[in-house]
């Protein structure tokens, strides 16, 4: 016997591609999907129990059926479920839509596929197939093939492709599932291949890119199955035809049992779809942002007004309507389709929109970042944003029955303008700025007069008003007010006690168009989570976010509501569930404090792939960052300035000139420099400047040490600062501190070598973990401590300083963002520069080097040895070019100057005795190029020449391999003694004194097969995508804090 078809609850899985969705009950039954997008007919309507026809499922029914478990396999979007009978018997099915990246897009047609493989015993099974016509009326027309059946839909005709016997799947007829079969559900197109096949390639496909996609996600280190699940059903509820994300898959869910709140969500409110880009940027996953954007961008009007939610072809007109032929959820109707709230007024939509694109101009990971043209088309939406600030509109829970002036609706008008200021700053648009920034604080003026009660003690839902409401906790998350100021600690109070009931929150509790809310509101209890956190109660906002976590449901998914005994209600799934455990779930983490000589600050472009490594790390878990401002004035005053950009501060100090020359450029350059390096003859050691080294670390412990919090962890990186944990220690700061040298650490007879050496270096023993980018590194750092800092190596590997204090050095190889670089080495190819030096090479190879002027990059070593490659092989000659890039660095420093001309010498040299009419073989040149640019470069040489003489690690090695045409791949001839080589062994390694040896690996390299340059690529490229910057971060912080 066939179990009987109950009811269909909300325990339901999700499945999709991008292209559309469709949800899974607990025995596997397809009870609801929308073909061919989101907002179309459901084909597949069991969930809103058709009233006039059977079906509108698509179930595997398992004879004796006695249980089910069902799981996603982790890290995907492929739903797993077993179905066991009362025999013994078992079976599997995979449901899954196919996703993969091919020809450089996305595949991700209209398709579910379902796998069915026996586990154990005989299961006995029946496949039914029931899609229904408009809106569940009526039974399609349908025919069938050899191995297909066909139904024709009002607007298309679905197949359904299988290998099992068609008329057992048309007839619904019983059999022994005893090998596994296959079935393809999609629009009408034939497969011209094996079934099996087919669906074992998409499979595998699928399943690799789910889980390569959440491996480049930035998660915490705790909750972590719980954020992935939200990011990848966040993912899934964008409609990537248009980028448009949708509220939910459903409609006509009731919000609570037996009342009329029953709404159609498959639309895409812009409001609700900034919160779910906000929440995968946290993530790291912009991709969706930057597809939404050009929805937004679609849909502007030349005078900016917008409407609060669009269709996800960018219809304006969503006529609403009830369905008499679909009797709704377990009966509660009214059935919705279309909904009215695109007439209302909802002027906050302007701020969501402005946010949502502030990250296009701050983020240097983003392929196609914010420019005038972007800021352009922003401004329209801040002249709409200033004008309604104050005109009453519907507000963001959409009362139908009236309008007034609500608070959270002019502090987003507030938002857009204040982020209009900052962009404008970013862009050195000065006048807009000021333009920008006068509004912003009139509307912050006008809130703070209308909105703050004096009587009630706590900021009022609308300007005069007495009531509370639950989006006043964004007040401090859109930055319109500090966490720590009274006035909100007050209101967050107030809401506590009015608002909150057990473990969640009403939304409000005074009555609206259809009585007082039943239910609470997921997305509210998340932002009073957030709140508590914000204002220092993360004990209790731990708690209640763990709480509310155990309220998902088998899957990990979470609803729009819950009632307070934990059912789920509203729509499934819905992503005012999930955005904001993406968002929260970092926020419990330590704050995050990184130091280093120079800061990233925002609107500067000077960030390179470790400031952009640095910030994923900070935008991950909020923090700050602290260091020399870069700016030298004649007398410092030690005033901190202080920079925010959503959940990162910067702060910076300027530097007296005087401490300048003795700290940075004495110091530091001048005598750790060439000592890390390895080269004594070049270290200038001066007391003064040493003393003025560690004074101004002292300074900088000054000013950082009142900054700090218990549970902060601190990251302090390079040599500038070796001292600085010490003097943070001796300040009192308990907290973890870790530590990383970006440059070699030489052995211990070298650094006994500079005077006062134990002062210095003893000062790594302050730190929780000292960082180095090679195990030698790390292994010249413990002998040192053994033979001269009085120190020793436990069993465990951690080490003990004298005074008996313990700490770790380990090696953390930093690693690029390899997947960015790809990206951009495969675009270049149309920019200007690199057509031109392709052109200009006339069919030659090209040779490159990419390296800032400094004596260690061995430079002249490298020159000489390419005019050994022309000298040993006479046969090559005038069938390679060799550039040289060299931008200038310290040019006020005299040996880089003598570095220059000795360059300069020998460039000439080489051109001289070996150039030709037609061919110029090296070319020097000492001009700075975008990053982009020089991914370009290196996908267009046959040979990477990287020879340091040494290096901590050096990324242009790195940085050459990934920019590689997969078809065609260059090779890296790379200096034995860069910290690279210890990882990219595939490369054609040398010792860069060997100028014979350099020469030989340029002729090997230029001359080396197709199958042997692939071979030696991938194996370096998939070491690079495994061990990346964000490997590289992730990997230290995790052993910092472990």
């Amino acid at each position: 016997m066939y179990r009987v078809m109950t009811q269909p609850d909300l325990d339901l899985g999700v499945v999709g591609n991008g292209s559309f969705g469709a949800l899974v009950d607990k025995h596997a039954r397809v009870v609801w999907s929308c073909l061919p997008t989101f907002d179309g007919d459901p084909t597949f309507c069991a969930l809103l129990s058709p009233n006039q026809q059977a079906g509108g499922d698509f179930a595997i029914e398992l004879e004796d059926f006695a249980d089910s478990e069902q799981e996603y396999l982790t890290n995907t979007a492929i739903l797993r479920t077993v179905l066991r009978d009362a025999h013994g018997g078992a079976l599997e099915i995979l449901d899954f839509a196919p996703r993969w990246r091919q020809n450089d897009r996305f595949y991700r047609p209209v398709s579910l596929i379902r796998q069915v493989r026996p586990l154990s015993g005989s299961p006995r099974i029946v496949i039914r197939a029931r899609p229904l016509a408009d809106w569940g009326a009526r039974v399609p027309e349908s025919t069938w093939g050899s191995n297909h059946v066909r139904w024709i839909l009002p607007e298309h005709v679905l197949r359904l492709t299988t290998d099992v016997p068609v008329r057992f799947v048309r007839d619904g007829l019983p059999f022994v599932l005893n090998h596994p079969i296959h079935l393809i559900l999609g629009v009408d197109e034939s497969l011209n291949r094996s079934i099996s096949g087919y669906v074992q390639e998409a499979f595998q496909r699928t399943r690799d890119y789910w889980r390569e996609w959440v491996r480049y996600l930035s998660i915490p280190l705790e909750w972590q199955d719980a954020v992935i699940r939200s990011a990848i059903t966040l993912k899934l509820c964008q409609y990537e035809d248009s980028g448009a994300i949708i509220a939910a898959m459903t409609t006509s869910i009731p919000e609570a049992p037996g009342s009329v709140r029953n709404w159609d969500y498959r639309y895409c409110w812009l409001r609700d779809a900034a919160f779910v880009v906000r929440a995968l940027n946290r993530l790291g996953a912009t991709r969706t942002m930057e597809q939404f954007l050009g929805y937004i961008f679609n849909l502007a009007t030349t005078d900016g007004t917008l409407q609060p939610l669009y269709g996800i072809g960018f219809e304006a007109k969503l006529d609403e309507d009830e369905v008499p032929s679909l009797s709704g959820y377990r009966g509660m109707g009214p059935v919705r389709r279309g909904n009215l709230a695109w007439v209302q007024r909802q002027h906050d939509v302007y701020g969501s929109v402005v946010l949502a694109s502030t990250q296009l101009f701050f983020d240097r990971r983003l392929q196609d970042p914010g420019d005038s043209h972007t800021f352009a088309r922003l401004e329209p939406l801040g002249e709409q944003a200033y004008a309604l600030h104050d005109v009453p509109d519907a507000g963001l829970w959409e009362f139908r029955g009236r309008t007034e002036v609500h608070t959270y609706t002019s502090a987003m008008c507030w938002a857009a303008c204040d982020r209009l200021c900052k962009i404008a700053v970013r862009l050195k648009r000065d006048d807009r700025a000021q333009y920008w920034r006068e509004r912003a604080d009139t509307i912050h003026a006008r809130i703070m007069e209308k909105s703050w009660s004096e009587e009630l003690g706590h900021f009022t839902d609308t300007f005069d008003g007495h009531r509370l409401d639950a989006s006043l906790l964004l007040l401090a998350d859109i930055g319109f007010i500090d966490a720590n100021d009274a006035r909100f600690v007050a209101t967050v109070d107030a809401i506590g006690r009015d608002l909150k009931h057990g473990n969640a929150l009403y939304r409000y509790i005074a009555p609206d168009d259809f009585g007082e809310p039943e239910t609470s509101f997921t997305i509210c209890t998340f932002w009073y989570i957030d709140a508590l956190a914000a204002i220092g109660r993360m004990d209790e906002a731990r708690d209640m976010f763990e709480a509310l976590l155990q309220q998902r449901n088998h899957l990990g998914l979470l609803s729009e509501d819950l009632a307070f005994d934990g059912d789920l209600l509203a729509c499934r799934p819905d992503h005012r569930g999930h955005a904001p455990v993406a968002v929260l779930a970092g926020g419990f983490m330590s704050r995050l404090v990184i130091v280093s000589n120079r800061v990233a600050v925002p609107g500067e472009n000077r960030a390179g792939g470790l400031a952009v490594g640095l910030l994923a790390a900070l935008k991950e878990r909020g923090g700050l960052w602290f260091g020399w401002s870069g700016k030298s004035v004649r007398e410092a005053s030690g005033t901190l300035h202080e920079q925010r950009d959503g959940d990162i501060q910067y702060v910076t100090m300027d530097l007296a000139k005087r401490d300048v020359d003795g700290y940075y450029n004495g110091f530091a350059n001048r005598t750790l420099w060439p000592l890390l390096h390895f080269r004594l003859d070049l270290v200038d050691y001066d007391r003064g400047t040493r003393e003025t080294y560690h004074r101004v670390n002292a300074l900088f412990a000054d000013k950082l040490a009142p900054l700090l919090r218990e549970d902060d962890i601190v990251w302090i990186h390079d040599y500038h600062l070796i001292p600085l944990g010490a003097m943070l220690r001796e300040r009192g700061i308990g907290c973890r501190i870790g530590f990383f040298l970006h440059i070699p650490m030489p052995s211990a007879d070298l650094l006994q070598a500079m005077p006062d050496h134990l002062r210095l270096f003893s000062a790594l023993y302050a730190y929780d973990l000292v960082g180095f980018q090679t195990q030698r590194d790390a292994d010249r750092f413990q002998t040192y401590l053994r033979l001269f800092g009085g120190g020793r190596v436990l069993d465990n590997g951690n080490l003990e300083a004298p005074g008996g204090r313990h700490f770790r050095a380990a090696a953390f190889p930093i690693g690029i963002d390899t997947a960015l670089i790809a990206r951009q080495a495969s675009t270049a190819a149309s920019k200007a520069a690199v057509k031109n030096l392709r052109s200009s090479l006339r069919d030659r190879q090209l040779a490159i080097g990419v390296d800032r002027l400094d004596y260690s990059k061995g430079l002249p070593e490298r020159f000489l040895g390419f005019e050994r490659y022309l000298q040993r092989h006479p046969d090559q000659r005038g069938s390679l070019t060799y550039l040289q890039i060299a931008p200038v660095s310290r040019g006020d420093v005299t040996e880089y100057r003598q570095l220059r001309s000795q360059l300069e010498q020998i460039a000439g040299h080489i051109n001289g005795g070996h150039a030709e009419p037609d061919w110029t073989p090296l070319r020097y040149v000492n001009q700075n190029f975008t990053h982009a640019t020089l991914t370009g470069f290196y996908r267009a040489a046959a040979v990477g020449l990287v020879t340091p003489l040494r290096d901590g690690m050096n990324l242009v090695a790195k940085e050459y391999v990934a920019s590689q045409d997969p078809e065609d791949p260059g090779v890296l001839v790379l200096s034995l003694l860069a910290g690279a080589a210890d990882e990219l062994k595939q490369a054609l390694l040398v010792n860069p004194h060997d100028l014979d040896g350099v020469a030989d690996a340029i002729a090997t390299a230029a001359t080396m097969s197709l199958h042997r340059r692939k071979e030696r690529w991938q194996a370096m490229m998939e070491h690079l995508r495994t061990y990346d910057i964000n490997h590289w971060r992730r990997s230290y912080l995790e052993a910092l804090e472990g």
